[in-house]
C-alpha cells in the first residue's frame, strides 16, 4: 500500500511541475462571402439588336410599269403599313399610297395600288400603325431601325427600259402571207365550117375564151348547163367566156342554132 501511495504522490508532484498543454484548437473558417453579380453581358446588346431587326422590307428595285407595286418580304415587330412614297431632291417625298394594315411578323408579296410611271423612282416606307387599325399620314410615323434610319427601299418604274431590252434581244419573225395572182390569159377559139377549134379548151379559172365567128352565119357557145353563153355571135364578130366565175371542171358547151356544133371547156 505504501508503494501505491509513493506512486500517486509522485505522479502528483510531475503533473505540477509539467501541466499538459491544452489541444490544438481548429482554425476557424473563412467567412463564406457571395461573388458580385456579373454586368450585364453583350447578349442584352445583341437581343437588342435582333429586336430592332425584326423591321426589314424587300423589293425588286426594277418594279412593272401598271396600277401596282409588289413587295417581296416585310418584317414588323409590331402591326403596320408599306407606304409609297413620291421622290423629291433624291428622297422620299409626297405620299402616293399604303397597303393595307400587316400583321407583326412576316408578310410576302405585299401589294400596294399606286400608280407607276416609267424611269421614274419612288420609296417603299415602313410605318407603324398608332394602333387603330387605319393608316393616317399624321399618326402613324415611319419605322426606324437602332441607328435611326427610316427603314425604306427605293425603286424605279422600268418597264419602258425592259421592252427596249427585249426589243433588241429578240427577233420579230413575220409571216406575211402572199396571194400571187397569175396574169390572165385570153385563149383564142375559133368557130368555122360549122365546128368549134379547139373542140377541147382547157384553161386556168380566171383565164379567158374569146370566140372568134368565121363562118357566114351566126353562131354561139352555149354551155349545156347554162354556166356560160356567149349569146350568137355574128360573121367575123367575137364574144369572150370569163371563167372567173366558174369552179374548176368541165364544161360541155353547143352552138344554139346548131346543136350539132359541141365542144368543152376544162377549168383548172
Amino acid at each position: 500500500m505504501n508503494n501505491t501511495f509513493s506512486l500517486l504522490a509522485l505522479l502528483a508532484i510531475v503533473g505540477a511541475g509539467c501541466p499538459l498543454a491544452p489541444p490544438p484548437s481548429v482554425p476557424p473558417r473563412p467567412p463564406t462571402t457571395t461573388p458580385p453579380v456579373a454586368p450585364p453581358s453583350a447578349e442584352g446588346d445583341t437581343a437588342a439588336v435582333a429586336l430592332e431587326g425584326k423591321n426589314a422590307i424587300a423589293l425588286d428595285e426594277d418594279q412593272k410599269v401598271g396600277d401596282k407595286i409588289t413587295v417581296s418580304s416585310v418584317m414588323l415587330e409590331k402591326p403596320g403599313y408599306v407606304v409609297v412614297h413620291g421622290e423629291t431632291n433624291g428622297g422620299p417625298g409626297a405620299i402616293l399610297a399604303n397597303s393595307v394594315l400587316l400583321p407583326a411578323g412576316e408578310s410576302v408579296n405585299v401589294e400596294v395600288k399606286t400608280v407607276v410611271k416609267p424611269n421614274i423612282y419612288y420609296w417603299a416606307m415602313l410605318h407603324a400603325d398608332n394602333g387603330d387599325g387605319a393608316y393616317n399620314s399624321a399618326d402613324d410615323a415611319p419605322i426606324k431601325d437602332g441607328q435611326g434610319n427610316i427603314v425604306m427601299m427605293r425603286f424605279e418604274g422600268a418597264e419602258a427600259a425592259e421592252v427596249m431590252e427585249k426589243k433588241e434581244d429578240e427577233t420579230t419573225e413575220v409571216k406575211v402571207d402572199v396571194e400571187v395572182k397569175m396574169e390572165a390569159k385570153t385563149v383564142a377559139a375559133a368557130i368555122q365550117n360549122f365546128s368549134f377549134g379547139p373542140a377541147t379548151i382547157t384553161v386556168k379559172k380566171g383565164d379567158k375564151v374569146t370566140f372568134t365567128n368565121k363562118d357566114g352565119v351566126g353562131h354561139s357557145a352555149t354551155a349545156d348547163g347554162g354556166a356560160f353563153d356567149t349569146g350568137i355571135i355574128s360573121s367575123n364578130q367575137s364574144a369572150t367566156v370569163d371563167t372567173s366565175s366558174l369552179a374548176p371542171g368541165s364544161y360541155p358547151f353547143h352552138c344554139t342554132p346548131h346543136p350539132n356544133m359541141k365542144g368543152t371547156i376544162v377549168v383548172q
